[in-house]
């Protein structure tokens, strides 16, 4: 089975690599930056290319590119493929329906990087086909890359997306807002090491409303009003602590 791919980035990557460790045939890489096409393909024992409308003939094309740029890209792919899919959590799988056959999607529930490694068989995949035939080969090509394999619709698909922001693209930038405070301070991001482990300890025994904790859920406005005050000269940090905090509050009304 020959697999190839659009793009070269964080997911791609990864996908590409956990195919390659499964015994899967890499077959080309094509990127619109040629020198991370060959780094990607130089880990995978591929072909690289530049232009998607060189791309050859291919069992199974895995799109892994950003949001707006995947219609752009199906519309360049002039060669047969077995089977197309994206990787993406937001994009409906209609985005193949009227030029291909066979699609589906493959989304791995993960956040990626190119220079840290992870276990890919404990990412969630989300599954979807145009069929059930596609539907049965892509949760067989699964199996042998990920230990949770699940069939989620395009609607299902986007509202995980979505959570998935919430936990971890606004949780790491909130991190990135706490170590911007600390640093005005000189202390280190490493004393609040303990308190996220204890945090992420506890959702995974419990509700996450459950094990809130802090000055907004206690209503303490004396706390809040002096911590709004210590962001004085920071209006987007101080639009966000009375966000989140009204929006705690609510929750436990």
């Amino acid at each position: 089975m020959k697999i190839s791919f659009v793009g070269s980035g964080n997911v791609a990557t990864h996908l590409a690599k956990a195919f390659y460790h499964a015994g899967f045939n890499i077959f080309e890489i094509c990127s619109p930056t040629l020198e991370h096409a060959k780094l990607l393909a130089e880990k995978v024992e591929a072909s690289y290319l530049e232009n998607v409308s060189e791309l050859k003939e291919t069992d199974l094309l895995v799109i892994s590119a950003k949001d707006d740029e995947i219609i752009n890209i199906v519309n360049l792919i002039q060669t047969n493929v077995g089977c197309i899919v994206h990787t993406s959590g937001a994009t409906n799988i209609d985005v193949f329906k009227n030029k291909f056959e066979n699609y589906g999607v493959l989304y791995p529930l993960q956040t990626f990087s190119k220079n840290t490694d992870l276990d890919f068989s404990t990412v969630p995949l989300c599954i979807e086909g145009c069929n059930s035939k596609i539907e049965s080969q892509l949760i067989e090509i699964g199996n042998k890359l990920s230990g949770s394999v699940q069939v989620i619709d395009s609607l299902k698909r986007k509202q995980i997306h979505l959570a998935a922001v919430f936990v971890c693209n606004f949780v790491n930038h909130l991190f990135a807002i706490g170590d911007n405070l600390l640093k005005e301070s000189h202390i280190s991001f490493d004393i609040l090491m303990p308190l996220i482990d204890e945090t992420v300890r506890k959702i995974k025994m419990d509700n996450p409303l459950k094990v809130q904790t802090g000055p907004a859920v206690r209503d303490d406005k004396k706390v809040m009003a002096n911590h709004l005050e210590l962001l004085n000269g920071k209006p987007e940090f101080q639009e966000i602590y009375k966000l989140l905090s009204v929006s705690i509050k609510n929750m436990h009304s």
